[in-house]
C-alpha cells in the first residue's frame, strides 16, 4: 500500500499534540449561530404569538328567521314611500301609501327588520299580493 508521504509525516511527529483541534471554521460557527437564533426566534413566537382568524369574503348575512317578501294586500297606485333601502324598521312601521279607488291604504311591516330592496316607487301601480 502508498501512502502520501505527507500524511506519513503527520503520523510520525507528534509535535502538534498540544496545539488545539479545530473543530468548525468560523463560517460554521456564524451559521450554526444564526440557525439558532432563528429556532430562538421560533420558539419565542410558539409559546407567544398569535395565528389571526378572521377571513374576509363576499356574503348576505341574514337573519335566523330568514327573509319575508311583503306584498301589498291592497291594488292602487303609490303616492307615498316612508321608507328606502337598508332602512331598519320596527314591527308596524308605515312603509307605503297606496291610493285606491275608495280610499287610501298605509301598507305596515309585518316584523322589524331592515329593508334590503324596495321595489315600489311613487306613482308605481301595485296590485292585490304584489
Amino acid at each position: 500500500m502508498q501512502f502520501r508521504q505527507k500524511a506519513l509525516a503527520k503520523v510520525q511527529s507528534p509535535e502538534e499534540l498540544d496545539i488545539p483541534v479545530r473543530l468548525a471554521r468560523p463560517q460554521g460557527w456564524f451559521v450554526l449561530a444564526v440557525t439558532a437564533a432563528i429556532m430562538a426566534v421560533a420558539c419565542f413566537w410558539a409559546v407567544t404569538g398569535t395565528v389571526s382568524s378572521t377571513m374576509n369574503a363576499p356574503g348576505i348575512l341574514t337573519h335566523a328567521a330568514g327573509n319575508y317578501l311583503l306584498q301589498s294586500p291592497v291594488a292602487g297606485q303609490v303616492t307615498a314611500v316612508f321608507a328606502s333601502e337598508g332602512d331598519t324598521l320596527r314591527s308596524g312601521a308605515p312603509l307605503l301609501s297606496i291610493r285606491t279607488d275608495r280610499r287610501t291604504e298605509t301598507i305596515r311591516t309585518v316584523a322589524a327588520g331592515r329593508v334590503t330592496t324596495l321595489m315600489a316607487k311613487i306613482g308605481a301601480v301595485v296590485t292585490t299580493g304584489a
